[in-house]
Order: structure tokens, then sequence, then C-alpha cells
């Protein structure tokens, strides 16, 4: 069966396991609990300079943690995440989204593939404080290498600032860039069929075209092209005249999105029993109203 959940947890670079996280996942992995073995070392600082030594030191503290927790639970369920960053000498701030770290995908990738293993890439990362051409470029250049590294899970959607920021809009963004790097991941399919020979020699050479042709309708119509939601391919006076940039559109749609969501309560009897657990481990009242705002609306109250 699918595990509902699985635990995350981190060494302390360089080289250490924490003894209360340790002692915690060990509990979980008896249970068969899977393990997301997350090494997070700086490069410069809790790591060495170079890509290439701190992709070794990496993986070893993923090795600890595998061979670890296979030693308690054989078999366990575990997955290696990317997790470097880099440290901004001038400022003294982790990166995110440094080209070090993004480099990082590829050779993790091939690591993962060795070992037998889920791979979860860091990607759309950026290092940008709000939405804007910063966080675009960052999210394009980290998501491109996650997903031509052929991860297996991608993390980092609407993320901003190092981590420090989640952003609504910026997940409406981060969702059009996912749909790019999901088409060029997938590839192109070259048969007789795609490569168009017969097309090719029917058209002929110009002014003929293959606009009016059938077989460019039905393609249009088969869904199998790329049509962006928040992207805007008209001319400058139809953009211009919109009056919107791409921040703008993406609140709207999230706007759109959220007031349309209807999001499903528990059932009486479960909110029932997590409101005596949340008591019995906090000391409040089963009808505390700091209890109560677990069970609220997430964005409408």
């Amino acid at each position: 069966d699918r595990p509902i959940f699985s635990m995350v947890t981190c060494p302390v670079s360089p080289l250490k396991h924490d003894d209360m996280m340790t002692e915690a996942c060990i509990a979980l992995a008896k249970e068969w609990v899977p393990i997301v073995f997350w090494p997070m070392p700086l490069q410069g600082a809790t790591a060495p300079i170079t890509v290439a030594g701190t992709l070794l030191q990496t993986n070893v503290e993923f090795l600890s943690g595998l061979v670890l927790y296979q030693l308690v639970q054989p078999g366990l369920p575990m997955i290696y995440p990317a997790g470097p960053e880099t440290l901004d000498m001038k400022t003294g701030l982790a990166s995110t989204a440094s080209p070090e770290g993004t480099l990082l995908n590829l050779p993790f990738a091939q690591m993962t593939e060795f070992y037998g293993v889920p791979y979860m890439a860091g990607g759309i990362c950026s290092d940008a404080k709000i939405p804007g051409i910063q966080c675009a470029y960052e999210n394009m250049a980290t998501g491109m290498t996650a997903a031509l590294s052929g991860c297996d899970l991608l993390v980092g959607i609407g993320i901003l600032e190092d981590g420090n920021t989640l952003s609504f809009p910026q997940m409406v963004i981060d969702e059009e860039i996912c749909n790019i790097l999901t088409f060029v991941r997938e590839g192109m399919e070259v048969s007789r069929e795609t490569l168009m020979v017969e097309s090719i020699i029917k058209v002929g050479h110009s002014p003929s075209h293959h606009l009016g042709e059938p077989y460019t309708r039905e393609f249009l119509k088969s869904g199998k092209g790329y049509w962006p939601r928040i992207s805007f391919r008209g001319t400058y006076g139809d953009w211009k005249r919109r009056g919107k940039d791409e921040v703008q559109l993406a609140r709207e749609r999230m706007k759109l999105l959220l007031d349309k969501h209807e999001v499903p309560m528990l059932p009486t009897e479960v909110q029932k029993e997590l409101r005596s657990l949340l008591a019995k481990r906090t000391g409040f009242d089963p009808n505390d109203p700091r209890i109560e705002t677990v069970f609220r609306h997430p964005w409408k109250g």
C-alpha cells in the first residue's frame, strides 16, 4: 500500500546526525514510515567550497542515513533529495538558486539511479524576494536541470527568498513553468506519422503552406500542443491595452482558484477525536479558540 505520509529529516552538516531527530526517525522506520533523508550542507561553510567536494560530502551524508535506517528496517522506502546551497560570501546568506546548486541536480540524479532510490530534486528555486524577473530566470534555470535530470519529485513551487517566503501568485506562475518543463521533458515522438513526410511532399514549396491543411486542425484539436495560461503571445499594443502583467494575471487566477475550491471537511467523529488529542497534548479545553483554529477554512476563516 502507498504510505499516507513520509518523514523528512536532515543531518547536521558536516557529517553529524541530530540525536532527537534520529531517535524519532528510528521509531518511525520501525513502523515502515518512508524517510526522506535530506542533507543540506552549505557550500563554502559546512561543505567544501568546490561543487565536486559538496557533491561528495552530500552523498556521504545521505549514505550514512541510508545505512542507518536500513539497519533499523531492511527494505525501508527512502528518498534521496538534493539540498545543498551556496554561501554568498558578500552577504553571508545562503543561496538556493545558485548555478552551483543547479548543476548538482544532474550528478545527484545519476547517484540515485546507481543506488536504486527515488530522487527528489530541488528546482523552481529562487532567492528573489517577490515575483518578478529574477524569480523567473532562477526558477526556470533550477527547474530545467531538475526536470531533465529525470527526477521523481520536484520541490520548490511558490517558494521565494531562499525558502523563507511562500507566494500564492508565484505558485500560479510556477505552474506555468512546470507545464513548460513537462512538455520539454516528455520530448518528441519521432515516427512516420509525426515526421509528416507525405504532408511535406503534398504542400511542396512556398507560397503553399500547412496552415489550411486538415491535419493541422486535427493536431490542434488533439491537445498535443502547448498553450500558456499566463504568458502573453500577442502584440505589444494588445499587451498594453490589456493593462496587466504576468504577476497581476497570476493574482487573478489565484483568487479564482481559491474562491472556487471547496475544502472537504473532516467527518464529525474524526474532528471530535482530533480535538480530544489536541486538548490532551496542549492542556487546552477541546472548545478552546486556539484548538478551533485548526478546523477553520485555510484562507476563508
